[in-house]
């Protein structure tokens, strides 16, 4: 099994996006969730979230799902962790289910606290790192972009990034 660790916010929208969620929030821009579905399709990973997202209970939630739907996707499941430890909920994410992973990566436009190995935050662990491609939010253009498609898929085959 290969998996994508899926934040919403900066990699299926960025600051600029012109959609909006039912709440009013940012919304998930189709172009993006395009880019995501070619990811699934060429790798036939599943879809974790990890974003905020995750704990929306209300109409957010199902305009999400129904973004992804179009597109053929679904979220398979999600991580357990603290706001603030993304990694330490896709760790044990992978020792509960992972028993059958090949591979990972990470779609993320945020370094949190604990994707860092020390207390300075300047070295990112190696189980992030090498799995993660960062997005940006607040560029224009930002989100998941085709670069980042080719990294991830880069990732995933387990060929050099």
């Amino acid at each position: 099994m290969k998996a994508v660790f899926l934040d919403i916010d900066g990699v299926l929208n960025n600051a600029y996006s012109k959609t909006r969620a039912p709440s009013g929030a940012i919304g998930i821009d189709g172009d993006k969730v395009k880019r995501l579905r070619k990811i699934v399709e060429e790798t036939g990973a599943k879809l974790v979230l990890t974003s905020s997202w995750k704990t929306d209970t209300g109409e957010d939630r199902d305009y999400m799902v129904r973004k992804l739907k179009r597109e053929r996707l679904h979220v398979l499941m999600h991580t357990v962790d603290e706001r603030w430890n993304r990694w330490e909920g896709i760790r044990r994410w992978i020792e509960r289910y992972g028993r059958d992973l090949e591979a990972y990566v990470i779609l993320d436009d945020e370094f949190f606290e604990d994707y860092y190995s020390d207390p300075g935050k300047e070295i990112l662990r190696p189980e992030v790192k090498d799995h993660l491609v960062k997005t940006e939010f607040f560029d224009e253009d930002g989100g998941l972009r085709d670069a980042h498609v080719e990294m991830a898929l880069r990732i995933l085959k387990g060929q050099e990034v």
